[in-house]
């Protein structure tokens, strides 16, 4: 846009958050209970078959792009001491052609005497030599029964163990759960043979689990703070269970609809002052929170100040402290605070059952922000458990928390139509139940499973096995989804998006910094100033190769970035100076820069994407192997950082070049010109960048009320941005899911930070 496994519970332990079907009592219904069990209990199995934490290691690459043996041999070694977690790649490779003798049954820890008891292995369940089985159609069978299309191996029997509501046909010749495998990993795709099994396993399967979603993201939640996460793993679930004041109406930008409020403040209605700066929200009767409390007025505007006062480096506050306060954060750049606490409390507060705010000067985004950020969080509950009170005296102790310091750091009590069950950090999962007090009904679904797995061969697996509703999905492998019995890809969705970009840390943190090798420019690292050289971020962004990207990444499906803003947003500008591929380019500017030390030298660090991101990974390769044919002192590694420690990372300034992007917060330029280039904005604070010239003309152009001067002053920033060069803008994509066809009612909005489940439905 940023530490517990639970033990696995079968279909009859009762999960946090009560009774599932606490309204069904019928014989009809009581069975219904239990496959709706069953269900959960499953997808919580396949999180631990997966691996604690670790999401799988399909066809995982290193940071060189190349498979990573070490790591290989470092989990065969965990899995021959009969580790709890299982690698897909263990089992997968039993299916294909030529692996058959590479495979033995190993004595485990358990069950010792009866596997010496075993009797040898036959040759009827080996492989074919294109890769298939003698039995085929039992296969077949197995792989709709199991879920992962893998049945004749050791492995299984041991993996089934927690799948109690499945009965699983095994092998005739293995005996289960009493083995730990020793195998050799081929990071190969299935086979055509395994695959047309699949199809036919699937293609008459009923809907799994109908009432339970799950969900397989790239990238894990690291705060279920409604004020303090600006990553989209962990805004996708807070906006499932809080609810704003209002909402985008369906895909719609510029209109909007109630939720809290009862309505959409605007100048016809009243509720929107002559001079724009005065905005009315009535709040709703009835409405509920998930502990049974009445949301009030005074709930939405606690929620309201204590979204800008929590202020944390790098989070989203600065989203209503601009418009409300008047400037972007609460400390100026040195740390001292600077918000003027009264003035707050006075812009916003309650009038009978309106909450009314009051802006410093009219802001023509602000009912797009509120639409997205108005989080409405119980005030009672949350001073009960030792937040911020509300009061002037305390609010600065609040100020910038550690993120764990929080109660709702992990704890969850909103208005919306979902409630958290469980969060468990170190299985990567979080659990949601439907929340039944919801004020415009129940969801369809009971209960939401949205679990981090980097690895795209186990998402896809669990996708066509039907073990997964609904997966994220990286635009170059898409046409690996396409076709697939059961299985639909949902593309083209519009996205107010810019990524990959390559972000330049200018003030590098050298404290404890392996990215930056010897820390000097000596050819075996980089200074911390490295970046702080104009001529370096030119260079290398004359070094990137952008038909690349769109060619081979995007198979044309993206459109080229001219700068931070998307086309089809108001000042973006088509005739704007970008960069383009020119080695020679890239050569004179970086022959030039640090007094030509730089090139006589060389340099080595490295650069930093997160997990899973395939699209920033390929962006980052590109960079890599446009700067390394420079100069062969040039040296670029490469480096996966899981997502909630590659958020902590950039905001500490550890990461000399990161890849991320950026979608929306709200469809407004300031939203992006603010987010790239202001030096209090999202990613200029976690780079060290400042342009005083540019932040002047970026807080005039949003206060402009002329449409006219607001295009010449953005056209202004953007040829200053083009000269800065802070960053490397590649290409802004379409959305794209893979889904099952079974799921119903998938919605999808521009500047939504996930999948929005209240009208989902499995049919």
């Amino acid at each position: 846009m940023g530490e517990e496994v639970g033990a696995f519970q079968p279909p009859d332990v009762e999960f946090e958050g009560g009774d599932m079907d606490d309204d069904e009592g019928d014989e009809e219904q009581s069975g219904r209970h239990h496959r709706a069990g069953a269900g959960r209990a499953r997808a919580l199995a396949l999180i631990d078959l997966i691996g604690h934490g670790a999401g799988g290691h399909v066809g995982e690459l290193g940071a060189d792009g190349q498979h990573d043996v070490q790591q290989e041999e470092r989990e065969e070694a965990d899995l021959g001491r009969g580790q709890e977690g299982v690698a897909l790649e263990d089992f997968r490779v039993m299916v294909e052609g030529g692996a058959a003798d590479e495979h033995e049954h190993v004595p485990g820890e358990v069950g010792d005497q009866e596997a010496a008891e075993e009797e040898p292995r036959e040759r009827d369940h080996d492989l074919l030599a294109d890769g298939g089985f003698h039995e085929l159609e039992e296969s077949a069978g197995a792989l709709a029964a199991a879920g992962f299309g893998v049945v004749h191996t050791p492995i299984l029997s041991r993996m089934s163990s927690p799948f109690v509501d499945i009965d699983q046909p095994r092998c005739k010749r293995c005996r289960p759960a009493l083995y730990s495998p020793r195998v050799k990993r081929y990071p190969r795709p299935m086979t055509a043979t395994l695959l047309l099994a699949a199809s036919v396993a699937l293609a008459a399967e009923p809907v799994r689990s109908p009432d339970t979603f799950t969900e397989l993201a790239t990238g894990e939640v690291g705060s279920l703070d409604p004020a303090f996460p600006y990553d989209a793993p962990s805004q996708s679930v807070i906006q499932n269970v809080y609810e704003t004041l209002l909402a985008f109406k369906g895909s719609s930008l510029s209109e909007y609809e109630p939720r809290i409020a009862e309505k959409v403040p605007s100048p016809a209605n009243g509720l929107v002052s002559k001079d724009g700066r005065t905005y009315r929200f009535p709040i709703r009767k009835g409405v509920k929170f998930q502990d049974g409390t009445e949301v009030t007025p005074e709930d939405a505007r606690y929620s309201l100040l204590r979204f800008m006062i929590t202020d944390r480096s790098g989070g989203p506050s600065a989203l209503l402290l601009e418009p409300i306060a008047g400037a972007p954060g609460t400390r100026n750049s040195s740390g001292t605070v600077t918000l003027d606490f009264a003035a707050l409390e006075q812009a916003v507060r309650v009038e009978g059952r309106d909450v009314v705010v009051t802006l410093p000067r009219p802001f023509g985004p602000f009912l797009g922000i509120m639409a997205r950020w108005s989080y409405v969080v119980p005030k009672a509950w949350c001073v009960a458990h030792g937040e911020w009170d509300g009061t002037a005296a305390a609010w600065r102790a609040y100020n910038d928390p550690p993120k764990e310091k929080s109660y709702l750091f992990e704890h969850m009590n909103g208005a919306g139509p979902f409630k958290l069950a469980r969060w468990d950090k170190t299985a990567r999962y979080v659990l949601l139940d439907r929340h039944d007090g919801y004020w415009r009904g129940g969801a369809r679904l009971k209960h939401v499973l949205v679990k981090a797995v980097p690895e795209l061969n186990t998402r896809r697996l669990m996708l066509m096995a039907g073990d997964a509703d609904l997966i994220e999905t990286p635009r170059p492998y898409a046409s690996q989804l396409a076709g697939l019995p059961g299985v639909k890809l949902v593309d083209g969705l519009r996205r107010l998006q810019t990524d990959p970009a390559l972000f330049f840390t200018v003030k590098i943190n050298p404290v404890a910094n392996p990215d930056i090798g010897s820390g000097k420019l000596d050819g075996d690292g980089i200074p911390p100033d490295f970046f702080a050289d104009p001529d370096v971020r030119r260079g290398f962004s004359y070094a990137f190769d952008y038909d690349a990207i769109l060619r081979d990444t995007f198979k044309g499906t993206a459109v080229r970035a001219m700068g931070p803003i998307p086309p089809s947003v108001f000042g973006s500008d088509a005739s704007q100076p970008r960069y383009v591929h020119d080695l020679k380019k890239a050569e004179e500017r970086l022959r030039k820069a640090h007094g030509g030390r730089l090139w006589e030298k060389g340099f080595r660090f490295t650069l930093t994407y997160n997990t899973g991101g395939e699209v920033r990974e390929a962006a980052a390769q590109i960079l890599k192997k446009g700067v390394e044919r420079l100069n062969p002192k040039f040296r670029v590694d490469l480096r996966g950082v899981d997502w909630a420690n590659f958020v902590d990372k950039a905001q500490r300034r550890l990461m000399p070049i990161f890849a991320r992007g950026w979608i929306a917060d709200y469809p407004d330029a300031h939203n992006f010109i603010y987010a790239f280039y202001h030096s209090q904005g999202r990613y200029p604070s976690a780079q060290g960048y400042s342009n005083p010239e540019l932040d002047a003309m970026i807080e005039k152009a949003v206060t402009e009320p002329s449409s006219v001067k607001r295009a010449v002053l953005y056209k202004t920033i953007l040829e200053k941005g083009y000269e800065e060069a802070p960053a490397v803008f590649t290409v802004h994509p379409a959305g794209i899911y893979a889904m099952r066809e079974w799921v119903k009612g998938f919605v999808d909005h521009p500047v939504n930070l996930g999948v929005y489940y209240y009208p989902i439905e499995k049919k």
